[in-house]
This record gives structure tokens, C-alpha cells and sequence, in this order.
């Protein structure tokens, strides 16, 4: 199987994984609080990551790693700033819906 391949293949079985996710998450937050069902889907991905390297280097499959260059730099620092301002435009909205909702005593 050449890489493109794989690749697609790799990404419907990513999508099809993640469709039955959201139905289970469902079903699974009405006995489970909405943390505990965070680490429970972190933890179902870090052992999924642990058996993937596990059968590839059972298999003797050596991965090449790429390391970050100077090239790169602009686009990590970009998403990384990114998603420092999203998370702060996030509280920021947050906190004036709190405190709209108390000043006008609604129960949103």
C-alpha cells in the first residue's frame, strides 16, 4: 500500500472513530460527570497511542522523525498564539455573560 493511500485510509478510519465518539460521549455523560469524561476520552487516546507504537515497533517499522526548523518557527509561534487569544476572547465571553446574567438576574 503506497503512502497516499494509507493516508486516506488512516483518515476515514480518524473520522469514523471520532463519529461513534460523540454519540457514546453522549449516552456515557449521563452517568459520568463532563471531567471525568474528558480524562476518560485522553486516556482511550494515549493507550490507543501506546498500542500504535507498540505493533510498529514490534513490527521492526523504525518512524522518522521530523524535528522543528527555523522554517517552521512562524507557524508554530502563529498557532500557538492563536490559540492563546481564542482561549482569552473565550473567557473574556464568558465572564461578561456571567456578569450580564447576574446584573439583570436572568438564568441563562
Amino acid at each position: 500500500m503506497n503512502s497516499k493511500n494509507k493516508a486516506a485510509v488512516f483518515a476515514v478510519l480518524a473520522a469514523a472513530l471520532y463519529a461513534i465518539n460523540i454519540p457514546l460521549s453522549k449516552l456515557f455523560l449521563k452517568y459520568v460527570g463532563s471531567t471525568m469524561m474528558a480524562a476518560f476520552l485522553y486516556l482511550g487516546a494515549g493507550i490507543g497511542m501506546l498500542l500504535y507504537s507498540i505493533i510498529f515497533s514490534a513490527a521492526g517499522k523504525k518512524q522518522k522523525k521530523a524535528s522543528l526548523t527555523k522554517k517552521d518557527m512562524p507557524y508554530t509561534v502563529a498557532v500557538a498564539e492563536g490559540s492563546w487569544s481564542c482561549k482569552n476572547e473565550r473567557v473574556l465571553f464568558n465572564s461578561s455573560v456571567f456578569r450580564s446574567s447576574i446584573q439583570y438576574g436572568d438564568s441563562r
